[in-house]
């Protein structure tokens, strides 16, 4: 009986130590390399509210219905 207890343990951790390991590993392939640069006016627009849209070249166009 001792023997079972001790064997579904060692299993059990080494599953746990298995899924944060691959947590880690998808954690550094999708989110570590991916840093925006944060400096004063990047700050300023978000805390006051002005947004820049992915289309910043149309903004000096004039609009066309």
């Amino acid at each position: 009986m001792k023997n079972r207890k001790t064997t579904f343990r060692l299993e059990i951790t080494s599953e746990l130590v298995l899924k944060f390991m691959m947590l880690a590993a998808l954690w550094w392939l999708f989110f570590a390399g991916n840093k925006p640069v944060v400096d004063a006016a990047v700050m300023a627009d978000k805390l006051f509210g002005e947004q820049h849209s992915g289309n910043s070249h149309l903004k000096n166009q004039e609009h066309r219905p």
